[in-house]
């Protein structure tokens, strides 16, 4: 599922139970930060980023797309960072290679101050593709 932009500038959250695609930059295989965003849980329970926060050095994620390529990255670094503090300039830094940011909510969930305090951030580095299945 394809997200943009909230009139605020703020990234739209995809419904419980998907992940999104901020298709304001590049595709997942694509040269460049590809970025996904998901939930971590909802009111139904866990959601599709919940396991997000356990990756780590050398771990690798699989995406498969509509053409039926899956593509393999491999996980560089993940890091729980605030909200009011996303490292932007590490999320989308300029780069020629293609590379994958994984985002969702992580930390303390707070009601009274709105929810989670922080975000999950996987960053990896795209292995290969083979055709999906």
């Amino acid at each position: 599922m394809p997200v943009g932009l909230q009139p605020d500038g703020a990234m739209e959250l995809p419904d419980p139970g998907t992940g999104a695609w901020y298709d304001l930059g590049p595709r997942p295989g694509e040269p460049g930060p590809a970025v996904l965003i998901g939930h971590v849980d909802s009111v139904a329970g866990p959601d599709v980023f919940f396991g997000l926060s356990t990756l780590g050095d050398g771990d690798v994620v699989h995406i498969d797309d509509a053409t039926g390529v899956r593509r393999a990255f491999v996980v560089t670094g993940v890091e729980t960072v605030r909200k009011d503090d996303l490292p932007y300039e590490r999320i989308w830094a300029e780069v020629e290679e293609p590379v994958l940011r994984l985002i969702t909510c992580g930390g303390s969930y707070e009601r009274d101050n709105g929810g989670y305090q922080e975000n999950v951030v996987v960053y990896a580095v795209m292995q290969g593709e083979t055709p999906a299945g």
